[in-house]
């Protein structure tokens, strides 16, 4: 969808309410104890943990229709949170200060290709110079942010106090 409708950003949603659906993108993984996660919903904006029920829907039709025997298997617990994704969808991986490295944006399906290229920056290895180019920690301006759609999600927030 995303390619073909030549996205500039990979939302499911509308960015603005009602959100209306505009595909479907799943993942999943199976934790230690045997219960499997799903997710896929992307809406480039803050939700504040707000879970949205016909997000939960969605996924869980696209999920049967993927592993029909999961029909009856009931949803034991959902979360809605921030990810780290980037406006260009590459991590974030590179030196960002003199021997202080970062790692983020990786995600389940990253997780592992992402390792190896931190350790080649750590170590200076040039094999995939090319790669880690791309994912450069420093390649998000303050100016470029300014000329780019994504500016006013891109705004720093003043952080929330949570009481319990």
């Amino acid at each position: 969808y995303w390619t073909k409708n030549r996205a500039k950003h990979q939302n499911t949603r509308d960015l603005n309410e009602p959100f209306e659906r505009l595909t479907n993108h799943l993942y999943g993984v199976q934790i230690k104890n045997g219960v499997l996660k799903f997710g896929g919903d992307r809406i480039l904006r803050d939700l504040e943990g707000e879970v949205l029920e016909d997000g939960i829907e969605a996924n869980l039709k696209v999920v049967r229709r993927i592993f029909p025997d999961l029909e009856n298997e009931p949803i034991i617990g959902q979360w809605s949170g921030t990810m780290p994704f980037t406006p260009d969808q590459k991590i974030i991986c590179g030196e960002l200060d003199d021997n202080l490295y970062v790692l983020t944006g990786s995600g389940f399906m990253r997780g592992l290709a992402s390792g190896i290229l931190l350790a080649s920056s750590i170590l200076g290895d040039n094999q995939y110079e090319a790669l880690l180019k791309q994912c450069d920690p420093h390649r998000f301006t303050e100016e470029q942010l300014e000329h780019s759609d994504l500016s006013e999600h891109m705004k720093p927030r003043q952080p929330k106090m949570m009481t319990a």
